[in-house]
């Protein structure tokens, strides 16, 4: 009679309460439908496909499948379509998840695992098609696998959900998706890549790389190797973690990078990239709107006052130092949301600042030689930026030092007596 929840004229055998025991569970090249319940006895293994002959479907109708327990499924299977939940049982190794769509809530003692299949010639991938599905137990590619999210409709909400999950990618692995994704926290050693949807997690961390391309990245922290983000894509992190870290960082043309409110230590080896980074940021600031392409620092309130600072580490005394809680050595480059003016980024407006302003006054500059606006020089703009900020300290953060040694009082003074002429000439 066929099977009325997918349409298809291939018979299928239903299952309802059933428990299975050891691993002689197997649905060969057939089609089997589960309801209802399904419980695994403690180490049960149920096989779905052939490892011979094509075919194998194990279709889902809002059954949930109990364990502990284990699916074990093979390159030229299905699971799905349907929805079901996964309660302490885990789904293991390549082929589909869903020949049109699957919907499965994946509770917090489930894992879907890519695994290679040693027998299998082909490629080790498994793809999963998803209306939804609810994690918050685990998405784990290990070495050699590809774990591919589809997207199913060009501007459907379907995609992978539940900020209590985890995806796991172990070096040799990869996790592609062009779905949306949101998730608590990733851990990749291997290569993530994220094409027109979107990404959303609590922290990325680990020694891989991430791949950004017409999609949108966001994060509370990022710690990788590399980034790449092209062909209109955007990333935004956040200091809510704590400062992102990488080894490099490439922007195409057409996209961006948001600091937000947050900080980013580019560790580098070799050539540094600051002034790739000092252009990025130029672009970003797109005349003080900060919405260019580049590097912006857009949070709420800048209002021209804040801003993005950058400086290499040497450079403001940080060799071999801490940054944000951060060890560093002497190869790095840091950029931070801050308010203009502060160009050791520490996160306050202070003496120190004006004596690195002052130091290279009316001279070729970079943000930690006082260029506060950007145009390449220390000048009576960059004080009027400093000056409205001074004493100023960002949440969270302690100056330095809050009031101006005696000494100092007269170059200040002196300076702002320049700003005031300049203005009354203006004026007349």
């Amino acid at each position: 009679a066929g099977d009325a929840l997918t349409g298809d004229t291939v018979p299928a055998v239903i299952l309802k309460d059933v428990t299975i025991r050891g691993n002689g569970f197997r649905t060969g090249a057939q089609r089997i439908r589960l309801e209802s319940f399904f419980n695994f006895a403690d180490g049960a293994t149920m096989t779905v496909g052939d490892p011979v002959r094509a075919g194998g479907q194990l279709l889902l109708a809002g059954a949930t499948l109990r364990g502990p327990g284990t699916i074990l499924l093979l390159p030229t299977a299905v699971i799905g379509d349907g929805g079901g939940t996964l309660d302490a049982v885990s789904i293991i190794g390549i082929g589909s998840l869903g020949q049109e769509r699957v919907s499965l809530q994946v509770l917090a003692n489930s894992s879907i695992i890519a695994r290679p299949n040693p027998t299998y010639s082909g490629a080790q991938v498994m793809t999963i098609r998803p209306q939804f599905i609810i994690n918050s137990g685990r998405l784990k590619v290990e070495s050699g696998a590809t774990m591919s999210v589809s997207q199913l409709t060009p501007f459907g909400l379907e995609g992978v959900r539940g900020n209590t999950g985890s995806i796991v990618i172990e070096s040799g692995g990869t996790f592609t998706s062009a779905s949306s994704v949101e998730t608590g926290i990733v851990i990749n050693d291997g290569t993530l890549a994220t094409t027109a949807r979107d990404l959303k997690a609590t922290s990325l961390d680990g020694s891989g790389a991430v791949s950004v391309s017409a999609s949108f990245l966001r994060l509370d922290r990022l710690r990788q190797r590399e980034l790449s983000i092209t062909n209109n894509g955007a990333a935004q992190i956040s200091i809510a973690a704590g400062p992102s870290r990488l080894k490099s960082l490439a922007i195409s043309p057409s996209s961006n990078l948001n600091l937000s409110n947050g900080a980013l230590i580019l560790d580098y080896d070799g050539i540094s990239p600051l002034e790739e980074m000092r252009t990025l940021i130029i672009s970003g600031y797109a005349n003080g709107t900060w919405l260019g392409k580049g590097i912006r620092a857009s949070a709420s309130g800048t209002n021209g006052r804040r801003a993005a600072g950058y400086a290499e580490a040497a450079d403001i005394g940080l060799a071999f130092g801490v940054f944000l809680g951060e060890p560093l050595d002497d190869t790095a480059v840091l950029m931070r949301y801050t308010y203009a003016g502060d160009a050791d980024l520490n996160g306050s407006v202070n003496i120190s600042d004006f004596s690195r302003l002052a130091a290279n006054f009316n001279s070729a500059a970079i943000w930690s030689s006082g260029d506060f606006n950007y145009d390449g020089v220390a000048n009576i703009g960059d004080f009027s930026l400093m000056a409205s900020n001074f004493n100023q300290t960002l949440a969270g953060d302690l100056p330095r030092s809050v009031v101006p040694e005696p000494a100092m009082f007269g170059v200040i003074a002196t300076a702002w007596a320049i700003t005031r002429r300049r203005r009354m000439i203006q004026r007349d």
